[in-house]
């Protein structure tokens, strides 16, 4: 990553918005009129930083915080233990099975779904860094 370039954020972030417009000027080319999305980014910015952020300790204590937090880990469990991807690996044999004349793989949907789970597959299960 040394050879990438600072985001035109990070130079607002430290306060540098020459660095910044050059920045995001090398990334639209040198006929684009960056002034419009350069105040757009450091209005972001601004929102961003009124807007605080709170520690760990708050997000475990504070019901406005641990309430949806606890939510959200209930449901991405219950998801990843719910047999979807059972469901998902099964799923033309499902629809054969339940004579419907539906075709879940013209679907573009889940064709990509399918795509990138066969890639992710691919990198956790025969990646040469977990066979040593």
């Amino acid at each position: 990553m040394t050879f990438m370039p600072e985001t035109p954020k990070f130079h607002v972030s430290k306060g540098d918005n020459k660095k910044a417009a050059a920045s995001l000027q090398r990334l639209r080319g040198e006929n684009y009129d960056v002034t419009d999305e350069l105040e757009r980014i450091q209005l972001e910015y601004e929102r961003e930083k009124a807007a605080g952020t709170i520690t760990f300790r708050e997000l475990l204590t504070k019901p406005l915080y641990y309430k949806p937090f606890i939510t959200m880990q209930f449901m991405f469990f219950f998801q990843q233990f719910g047999a979807i991807n059972v469901v998902m690996f099964y799923v033309q044999e499902i629809f054969n099975d339940a004579g419907t004349d539906l075709d879940p793989g013209a679907n573009k949907e889940f064709k990509m779904f399918k795509d990138y789970k066969r890639i992710v597959q691919h990198l956790l299960f025969r990646s040469e860094c977990f066979h040593s």
